[in-house]
């Protein structure tokens, strides 16, 4: 198997007319890039999920490895096999996209950047294979489509959209419990002075945001809050939701 060393690979981004970021910088301002490319890529939940009868999810659980092999001869230089150089090409060839930096800043990515992200990794990444497995022509096909099918799961809005809601949940949850929790004279005091105010306003947005939803948005968006206003269940609702973001 051919590997390619942290320089081959800037050296390919370089040269790329495709690259997003057409800038002349230095090859430790690439060289900087790569490394948080590697890292965020590392940590990324839905690429590195494996499922064993997923195939798409077992494919870079299993098929890359951000791990580089490090050879001492005559320095110490960083290998990285052919798959998983394809990717860091593809990666930081676009490392300037909108949608990479909210991607690596952990932002929510709006349906629009997300597309144009992918509709320009995925043409980078079917040249990109095409000269690194060029010594392999049967075999660019079937690498082309695994590895772009990895970008399409970035591309996809569900499961990060899922995170952060939990998040949200958590913390919309503990400050309503912090708050339930005061006595009543501090909680009125509290509200009074300080949390009135900002409940009109949040109250407000939240209204604005449901008056753009469609009649069967709104019809669902209806019955949820329903349930959550159920006098008797509220505080219990609270609580169990509570405990289960916490065990989650």
């Amino acid at each position: 198997m051919k590997y390619l060393s942290k320089t081959d690979i800037i050296e390919k981004v370089t040269f790329l007319p495709e690259r997003h970021d057409k800038r002349e910088i230095s090859e430790r301002a690439w060289l900087d890039r790569l490394n948080a490319s590697i890292e965020v890529l590392k940590d990324d939940v839905i690429l590195n999920r494996k499922k064993i009868n997923d195939v798409d999810y077992y494919f870079f659980a299993n098929q890359v490895n951000l791990d580089a092999k490090i050879v001492t001869s005559p320095r110490e230089t960083h290998y990285f096999d052919q798959v998983t150089a394809t990717i860091l090409i593809a990666f930081l060839a676009l490392y300037e996209h909108p949608f990479t930096k909210d991607y690596i800043n952990g932002k929510l990515i709006d349906k629009k950047t997300t597309l144009q992200w992918f509709e320009e990794i995925e043409k980078i990444t079917a040249k990109i294979v095409k000269d690194i497995f060029r010594e392999e022509p049967s075999k660019i096909d079937y690498w082309s489509i695994n590895i772009i099918s990895q970008f399409s799961k970035l591309a996809r809005r569900e499961p990060f959209l899922s995170s952060i809601s939990k998040r949200i949940d958590k913390r919309i949850i503990k400050i309503t419990s912090k708050m339930l929790a005061l006595d009543d004279e501090d909680k009125t005091l509290l509200y009074q002075e300080k949390v009135e105010r900002l409940f009109d306003r949040i109250e407000k947005e939240i209204d604005n945001t449901v008056g753009k939803y469609n009649p069967t948005e709104k019809e669902l968006y209806d019955f949820d809050m329903d349930l959550y206003l159920q006098k008797d269940k509220g505080i219990e609702m609270i609580s169990q939701i509570y405990s289960k973001s916490e065990d989650s």
